[in-house]
């Protein structure tokens, strides 16, 4: 998966698991074991607090923008912290230079990245595949659009989950076994490379 499918499908893991915990129907040993899943799922959810990437890769989607926060009924400090995160990002690494006197004047009207976040999200054919309706407006020369790919083409993860285990077992074997956790991640890391 890539960056942008990350938190739809964790919501939807979360909520499928809270759906499981609630229902009396099922046995109470269900109920327990699921509601230890929920503590796992959110403990990995969590972590897309640690890159900016996430929350950038679903506001520049144009089938989500703003609204799969208003949908999901994100409290109004994530979303603010979610458009500053992407301002940030659009300031820092994207924003073209202006050569012109007095150009900071406009800085409000001229702001692309402000004109996206505001906008309403694109229900047209490409708006279900980024990359596509991104790359359309790159060939302009289009700095959001660049950013958009750039930040859209990330995949979810790096390394392939079942490579990584099967590494990992190899990495520690019986004669490796008082290894540290901090030791193995370093030696699969470098392995990965």
């Amino acid at each position: 998966p890539l960056l942008h499918e990350v938190i739809p499908i964790m919501d939807g893991i979360n909520q499928y698991l809270v759906q499981i915990a609630k229902d009396d129907m099922n046995l109470p040993v269900i109920q327990d074991s699921t509601r230890c899943g929920l503590v796992i799922a959110d403990k990995y959810y969590a972590k897309t607090d640690d890159s900016a990437m996430y929350r950038a890769a679903m506001i520049m989607h144009p089938r989500y923008i703003m609204s799969y926060f208003d949908d999901e009924n994100w409290p109004e400090e994530w979303k603010t912290s979610a458009k500053a995160t992407l301002k940030h990002l659009y300031n820092t690494y994207y924003k073209p230079s202006s050569s012109l006197e007095g150009s900071d004047n406009n800085d409000e009207e001229l702001d692309p990245l402000k004109e996206w976040i505001d906008k309403s999200p694109v229900t047209t054919k490409h708006g279900d595949n980024p990359l596509k309706y991104w790359g359309t407006l790159a060939v302009d020369g289009d700095m959001l659009a660049r950013m958009a790919l750039d930040i859209l083409s990330c995949p979810a993860t790096f390394t392939d989950i079942e490579q990584g285990f099967s590494r990992g077992s190899l990495t520690v074997t019986p004669r490796c076994h008082n290894l540290s956790a901090d030791t193995i991640q370093k030696l699969m890391a470098v392995a990965a490379w």
